[in-house]
């Protein structure tokens, strides 16, 4: 699959295990989500809609304030490119 874009509908508090997309499409649970900086998890009680459970700051991604607007591109952690090897 490939990564999808969408935005946030409502702004996401630093605490807040939930966030609201404006289209949900594609989002299922086990997909990665990326805020800002973010790294998060959708939560496998997710199974629809657009109020999605999220586990917060993935991979030692600091949990933030996101404001509404906020882009989010969500994917299989495959989609996500990792950081190219670093050559000498």
């Amino acid at each position: 699959m490939a990564l999808a874009t969408t935005t946030l509908s409502s702004a996401c508090a630093q605490g807040d295990v939930s966030i609201v997309v404006a289209s949900a499409t594609s989002v299922a649970a086990g997909r990665l989500i990326v805020i800002d900086q973010e790294e998060m998890q959708v939560a496998q009680s997710y199974s629809s809609g657009t109020t999605v459970p999220v586990l917060r700051g993935r991979d030692g991604s600091a949990q933030v304030a996101h404001k509404a607007t906020a882009n989010v591109t969500h994917g299989l952690a495959s989609d996500f490119a990792s950081p190219a090897a670093q050559t000498c």
